[in-house]
């Protein structure tokens, strides 16, 4: 199956590379007696900066599809990231300045914070090093001058949520967010979800970023919350960062866990909220499908670093709706090739 799938994906690559090569690209229009031009021949060599180690599912998803597409294409990625899960600006930046004095063919970037991060980024394509943006960095492409954003819409993926909660019926719908500012992911979430769901009453969190490295207290927060009001009848994690919390804070609360459980949605998938589909602990999750965003972030790279063709700036990986009925499916698929 993994041969299959190496085989799937360098079908699509080696159909672009023939049809480039019938166009009259590559950069010298010579090639070698192996048919292979000087500029083909030369190994590219890029760093992901990101804010999650391996350890994190989603950002192992786009690990794979990196490294897969790097060997196909006659690339290098080297993955670097905070040694924990926990948000660390300042670390992701000292890395970002590492990876600027390895003189790398081109940067990826996680935009996790634009407002702390962007001005980082704008010199980095100043400098004259290619960057792309992903997963994370949707408004951001024009700011930094970063070639293109390849990721998902988080936008979308909270259209599609408040649409899925309109279905549902619910009436007054809790959003377990970040205060407005504390992240893009969450900003942009909300915003599609403020967009979409008319069923009834929409109310946030707010929770301050640093909540997130704590997720006790945030389970405790969202539980009193749940306590304090007894009208709410859905409940909504807006990003995988998040969903441990709001899965926490669902608990102790007599025979309303089981039916706040089963009308709660995610903003992403992963191998613990996709059990819990399974288990009918959870209605749905968006999944944003990060191994597609890691698999076109390298292809775009080496297309415009290699031939000088640029990529469109904006690349939106589709939002995948998983439910109890394909989530066994989405699970089988991470536990055998570790993507998501």
């Amino acid at each position: 199956m993994k041969r299959q799938l190496r085989r799937k994906y360098l079908g699509v690559i080696v159909a672009a590379m023939a049809l480039l090569s019938a166009c009259g690209g590559g950069t010298t229009g010579t090639t070698t007696a192996t048919g292979t031009s000087p500029e083909e021949a030369r190994t590219l060599h890029f760093i992901a900066v990101m804010p999650s180690p391996l350890s994190q599912p989603n950002f192992h998803s786009q690990n794979v599809a990196m490294q897969l597409a790097a060997k196909d294409l006659n690339a290098t990625v080297k993955y670097t990231s905070p040694p924990s899960n926990l948000i660390d600006v300042q670390t992701i930046l000292q890395l970002l300045s590492d990876a600027v004095a390895q003189k790398p063919d081109g940067i990826f970037i996680s935009d996790e914070f634009p407002a702390s991060m962007d001005s980082a980024i704008k010199a980095v394509t100043s400098s004259g090093i290619p960057v792309i943006l992903s997963p994370n960095g949707e408004a951001s492409v024009a700011k930094t001058g970063a070639l293109a954003f390849v990721g998902r819409s988080f936008v979308q993926d909270g259209v599609i949520s408040g649409q899925l909660f309109n279905q549902i019926g619910c009436k007054h719908l809790y959003a377990v967010a970040l205060i407005k500012g504390g992240a893009a992911y969450s900003d942009l979430t909300m915003q599609g979800l403020t967009q979409s769901f008319t069923s009834g009453t929409l109310t946030s969190a707010n929770l301050p970023v640093s909540f997130t490295n704590d997720i006790p207290g945030t389970s405790g927060a969202v539980n009193s919350a749940l306590v304090k009001d007894p009208s709410i009848d859905c409940v909504y994690a807006a990003g995988a960062t998040l969903y441990a919390a709001m899965a926490g804070g669902l608990l102790n609360l007599g025979t309303r866990t089981q039916t706040l459980q089963s009308r709660s949605g995610g903003g992403q998938a992963t191998a613990g909220n996709l059990q819990d589909l399974i288990n009918g602990k959870l209605n749905f999750v968006v999944n944003g499908q990060q191994f597609n965003s890691g698999w076109m972030a390298v292809a775009a790279m080496v297309s415009y670093v290699r031939w000088g063709m640029a990529p469109p700036p904006d690349m939106y990986v589709a939002g995948g709706v998983v439910t109890k009925d394909n989530a066994a499916q989405a699970l089988d698929l991470f536990n055998k090739y570790g993507i998501l």
